[in-house]
């Protein structure tokens, strides 16, 4: 005797919608690419935690291999774990390599693990086109210039309206930027390019003149407030107001006078400034190397308020204005 199994209406129509369901819609949450955030947001500094922003060069690495339909399936998330914020990247870091196993060795103690080295973005602020070259205005460029050639990091694309170079500073990985959008909109650069690399706010450094500081004098601060400098306030704008970020500033003093503070910047240096200011750009690559490896706090504390007169240059920094004068 056959024995006919009923099937119900309802399931019988689940189980066919669910054999017609295209694959791509099985895979939705593993397929979808990851898109980068339009801004950085300013992270929370405590003592007991760190940013959850990182930070990764996808195009100076390789990717790897995709997985296979299956590996896919098994890996991808449930919908309530996509409720929560958005994922933060971290900056791939090679495997430590295997040890041989002995007979001494045991289990319970874990391999040491090479340490995460977050890469930096370094923007100076300036004017592009020949113009406004050697222009008060125009110190953060220059101090990119010299950090490119000291370091032979190429200036040499163009990206979210910035000149852009890859390259290394010791270990870590650096991008350096001249935006060329001109002074005042300078953060219509930098917020794309943290945005896009995902390079932690506290790991953007943005080099400038400042009116507000004596001529001659150099500060490094690990965050800053308020500032008359244009090009900063739009660098904050596109930070969705976030402040901490670093900021390495060249004092140019202020306008004599009764002069335009605008016509002021926009004007070159006399000889004697001009001397002076190329001593003091000379030390930048070396105060920017000790920052990305030895840390900006450490380096700060030792570089902050020099003066030609008040330290003599070191041999290095004797060579390097050598070819920046």
């Amino acid at each position: 005797m056959l024995h006919v199994h009923s099937v119900s209406y309802s399931s019988a129509q689940n189980l066919s919608s669910l054999a017609q369901r295209p694959q791509s819609a099985r895979l939705q949450f593993s397929t979808q690419s990851r898109r980068p955030r339009p801004l950085v947001k300013c992270p929370s500094f405590t003592s007991s935690s760190t940013p959850n922003l990182t930070a990764t060069f996808a195009h100076t690495l390789s990717s790897p291999p995709l997985p296979t339909e299956e590996e896919t399936l098994q890996s991808a998330p449930t919908p309530a774990s996509l409720q929560t914020s958005s994922p933060s990247v971290a900056m791939p870091v090679p495997a430590p390599a295997l040890e041989s196993p002995s007979a001494s060795s045991s289990a319970t103690f874990p391999r040491k693990r090479t340490p995460k080295i977050h890469p930096w973005l370094i923007v100076g602020i300036g004017n592009p086109g020949t113009k406004f070259q050697k222009t008060r205005h125009n110190i953060g460029f220059e101090m990119i210039d010299v950090i490119a050639q000291t370091e032979g990091i190429k200036l040499n694309t163009i990206q979210q309206k910035a000149l852009t170079g890859k390259g290394f500073i010791g270990p870590t990985q650096v991008l350096l930027a001249k935006p060329q959008t001109y002074v005042n909109l300078t953060g219509q650069s930098v917020g794309p390019l943290a945005a896009y690399y995902r390079i932690p706010v506290q790991q953007i450094l943005v080099m400038y003149d400042d009116t507000e500081l004596e001529f001659g004098l150099m500060r490094l601060q690990t965050r800053g407030g308020t500032t008359s400098n244009n090009g900063v306030k739009s660098v904050i704008d596109h930070l969705q107001g976030c402040r901490l970020f670093p900021r390495l500033r060249i004092g140019i003093g202020r306008a004599p006078g009764t002069m335009d503070p605008g016509a002021f910047v926009l004007q070159r240096f006399h000889e004697p400034e001009r001397e002076e200011m190329d001593e003091l750009i000379a030390r930048v690559p070396v105060l920017i190397r000790e920052m990305v490896t030895e840390g900006i706090e450490k380096t700060a504390s030792s570089w902050n308020e020099i003066r030609k007169s008040r330290m003599l240059l070191t041999p290095e920094e004797k060579e390097i204005l050598k070819r920046i004068s």
